[in-house]
């Protein structure tokens, strides 16, 4: 597959120059959210630490980690958000967690700004990808996600940027026979799902004697919450596609959505977007690169929402090699 890269400028930027932008974007979203956010003020105050304290990236261990429990611990009747909500609720559009999930939803905002903002990160994903003008992409999920409206809709969106359409479906298993016909139908380029509907969607074709290799034309892309496919299960997808399989994250809460290149040598993070760490969660220390540490996130983006230090329970190697597609951003490997 011929990799391509959207974004030259910053998808190949030396590594000082990254970090420069992370360090700088990093303290300005500190400010945002100490000034703004009721729960990251409250945990910086608890840590005794502020936003002027963070003068270098490596300052960073001075600031919290920050659960998922933590904030659904902090939700309440009076404040859905629990006290993460950084603009006023009409400047922003919400949306809650998929369905099902166990304990209270996490709602997730993006203003005008913030959705620009992920539809960057998405396009230059589904470049990565090897989709192209004309392309057809497939979207496949449980229920609605902030990926499937930034993507989809409006002027400034990933098909636009990409001049490609998509189709989408609900990810209800009752639905996999609806999305197999779609794919029969329309053969996209590429079939954005989760790892759990591909098994029903296998299902709907052996019911339906409908087989799925050549329904994907360049790559079926496999973004779940907490897992990549093992080596065996991307051999078994791989072979009933007919074509290769690229795994990647689905971070919601921090909308974050590392994603395999073609070479499939780790997930790239856009860095530019994103301060990925792995940490050792009891300390809260960075791990040396190449050394297993729970991925840890901070958007530097979301004015929203957004997650300080936000500690996954996804252990990860990070790797800051040049990758052979030519980008210079950081890989996540699965540990």
């Amino acid at each position: 597959m011929e990799i391509r890269i959207f974004n030259p400028f910053i998808e190949t930027m030396p590594r000082p120059d990254i970090e420069r932008l992370q360090e700088n974007r990093l303290k300005s979203q500190l400010v945002h959210v100490y000034h703004n956010s009721e729960f990251h003020h409250k945990k910086f105050d608890k840590a005794r630490v502020k936003p002027e304290d963070i003068k270098k990236l490596s300052d960073v261990k001075k600031l919290p980690l920050t659960t998922r429990k933590e904030l659904q611990e902090a939700v309440s009747n009076s404040d859905p958000f629990g006290g993460r909500l950084c603009v006023p609720e009409e400047f922003a559009i919400f949306y809650a967690d998929e369905f099902p999930c166990e304990g209270e939803m996490v709602y997730v905002g993006v203003t005008t700004r913030d959705t620009e903002m992920l539809v960057e990160a998405i396009t230059r994903q589904w470049a990565m990808a090897g989709v192209e003008e004309g392309d057809t992409v497939g979207l496949n999920f449980w229920s609605w996600n902030p990926l499937y409206s930034v993507a989809c809709l409006g002027d400034v969106s990933t098909t636009m940027r990409l001049e490609c359409r998509w189709v989408g479906n609900e990810g209800l298993f009752l639905l996999s026979g609806r999305m197999l016909h779609i794919l029969k139908f329309m053969k996209p380029a590429i079939y954005v799902t989760y790892l759990e509907l591909l098994q029903y969607l296998e299902m709907s074709s052996k019911q339906s004697n409908i087989p799925l290799k050549g329904l994907v034309q360049k790559s079926v892309i496999c973004l779940d919450p907490a897992k990549v496919p093992s080596n065996d299960e991307r051999r078994k997808w791989e072979e009933t596609f007919g074509c290769p399989l690229l795994a990647g994250y689905n971070l919601r809460d921090n909308l974050f959505f590392p994603l395999e290149c073609p070479e499939r040598k780790g997930l790239h993070a856009w860095e530019d977007l994103y301060l990925v760490e792995a940490v050792d969660p009891q300390t809260g220390e960075q791990v040396a690169d190449g050394e297993k540490g729970k991925l840890t996130v901070t958007n530097l983006w979301n004015e929203t929402t957004p997650i300080i230090r936000y500690t996954t329970n996804i252990d990860a190697k990070l790797n800051k090699e040049k990758c052979n597609c030519g980008r210079t951003h950081l890989r996540i490997m699965p540990a």
